[in-house]
């Protein structure tokens, strides 16, 4: 019995440790098209995957859709894998990430389904694979580079008659103390070089910005094309074309209006004549946008 608790602790601790190092990457990166799959979001896997880490918090992106500063440094990112064991009988799902050099960082439990039907058993299994990360809160932290003391030799290039009897020294610089006033001119010009300059990121600047509007009224640029419900257990899930899930829809007590979740933000359908319409909340700012819903 002792063993057992401490054999639980030990795994407790563990995967801790394993899900905060998620804090230390900015993006999360999905595949359009899995390893071993024929098709882009076959059996819906990369949309219920990216869903689920973009409600942990988490900044999930495509593949083919890299912002800039993941684009240029692609450790900024975790690319995410599907290992499937699945059996004709049995779904069987684990989803890991790793870093730009190939490495593991984390792996979440196993997620099994007896689902007769592919797309309802890769979804569930998806689903309790994810609940390795259930009470996971991400805060991005970027790791820290500690820079070691610059160590300079002035071997064959400095001469003074007072040293020769003391040999050859090694001067080492500490971070910008006075002794930088003895430091050659072009040493000090190639350190300020090195030194990386903070300025704010773009993406920075546009979140500080007020929004235009306070509240936008319905906005019919906003539209977007033609999606297809299919009914659910709770209500429906709405696809477009390709197929792709953009959101799911709950029942509630009231007729034509339905509690939504998409990829990113969660609000409210309801039809206002014949007009369908999803509102939500950016930040303060209260959206609606029109949706053309074919059921």
């Amino acid at each position: 019995m002792k063993f057992l608790i401490v054999f639980l602790t030990m795994s407790l601790g563990l995967q801790a440790y394993s899900q905060s190092q998620l804090n230390e990457y900015k993006y999360i990166i999905v595949p359009k098209k899995f390893d071993g799959f024929k098709n882009e979001n076959q059996y819906q896997t990369s949309t219920a995957i990216k869903y689920y880490f973009v409600e942990l918090g988490l900044n999930t992106v495509y593949d083919d859709a890299l912002p800039g500063d993941l684009n240029s440094d692609r450790c900024l990112g975790l690319l995410t894998t599907l290992l499937d064991n699945s059996s004709m009988f049995v779904t069987k799902i684990t989803i890991i990430l790793q870093d730009c050099n190939g490495k593991e960082v984390y792996r979440t439990q196993q997620g099994l389904s007896k689902e007769k039907d592919y797309n309802a058993g890769y979804r569930e299994a998806i689903t309790k694979a994810f609940m390795s990360l259930n009470g996971f809160n991400y805060a991005y932290k970027p790791k820290v580079h500690k820079e070691e003391p610059l160590t300079i030799s002035f071997k064959d290039d400095v001469k003074n008659l007072d040293l020769e009897d003391k040999g050859e020294e090694e001067l080492v610089l500490p971070q910008q103390d006075k002794a930088d006033l003895d430091t050659p001119k072009d040493i000090l010009e190639d350190k300020e070089m090195a030194e990386p300059k903070n300025e704010a990121p773009e993406e920075l600047i546009k979140d500080d910005l007020p929004p235009v509007k306070p509240e936008l009224a319905l906005n019919q640029d906003e539209k977007d094309q033609a999606l297809y419900a299919q009914k659910t257990a709770t209500g429906y899930q709405l696809v477009d074309t390709t197929p792709s899930i953009q959101y799911y829809l709950k029942e509630t007590s009231m007729n034509d209006v339905f509690l939504t979740e998409g990829e990113n933000h969660s609000g409210l359908v309801y039809k206002v004549g014949d007009q369908w319409v999803f509102e939500y909340y950016e930040g303060s700012r209260r959206v609606k946008k029109s949706l053309e819903i074919k059921f």
